[in-house]
């Protein structure tokens, strides 16, 4: 009897600091900081890798590309049809007998991935810089000399519009001052056309993303 009322006079003490911590104004430890917005979270928390039609097909909307001018092997293979099909979750039911994806991407596949963003991304900007008027997303860019004035408003929206198309939302304030940091340390390795080159991989940072390739 002394152990089970010993018991009962813990267990009373607990609630009653619950109660008290419930009662009082004080926000739970991981509660937001006033002011703040809460985090949404997703009610079931699991992604899949978009896989080589789908990658294919939103890389061609965000970037305005025909589908066959994604990505290809020597100037002519698809890569996302045929090269790199089966390690991009695709199946090959003619030829291979491969009828159903593998249940897990291969070693290979951020490699194949990397390469099908990378190509997508040079059309675009090559595109885009050979023709500023009709630019689709690096459009009123100031350069010269190969060398672009990062600081321009410009660049903040051309940022904004790779985001826009590519996740289908705004460039936060530090995504845009991230890509504009990658131009600096891209001009420091004294790359010789360095507006070219950040053209091209601030498209392959965001469409490489884990945003851009999970749904």
């Amino acid at each position: 009897m002394h152990r089970s009322a010993t018991l009962w006079i813990i267990i009373l003490i607990a609630v009653t600091f619950a109660v008290s911590a419930c009662s009082s104004g004080s926000p739970p430890p991981n509660a937001d900081p006033p002011g703040e917005p809460e985090d949404i979270r997703s009610p079931k928390a699991t992604v899949q890798f978009k896989g080589n039609r789908r990658l294919n097909n939103d890389l061609a909307r965000a970037l305005g590309l025909p589908g066959e001018r994604v990505c290809t092997e020597l100037g002519r293979l698809p890569c996302t049809s045929q090269v790199h099909v089966i390690t991009l979750g695709g199946v090959e039911p003619y030829r291979l007998g491969l009828q159903r994806p593998l249940a897990h991407t291969s070693a290979t596949t951020p490699i194949a991935v990397d390469r099908v963003v990378m190509f997508a991304c040079r059309e675009r900007a090559d595109e885009d810089l050979a023709d500023p008027g009709n630019a689709l997303i690096y459009a009123e860019l100031s350069i010269t000399g190969g060398r672009l004035a990062v600081d321009e408003p410009s660049v903040a929206n051309a940022i904004d519009r790779l985001y826009k198309r590519g996740l289908l939302r705004p460039a936060t304030a530090a995504e845009v001052g991230h890509l504009r940091q990658l131009y600096r340390d891209i001009e420091a390795t004294d790359s010789q056309a360095p507006a070219r080159d950040w053209a091209v991989l601030a498209c392959f940072a965001v469409m490489s993303s884990m945003e851009q390739l999970f749904y």
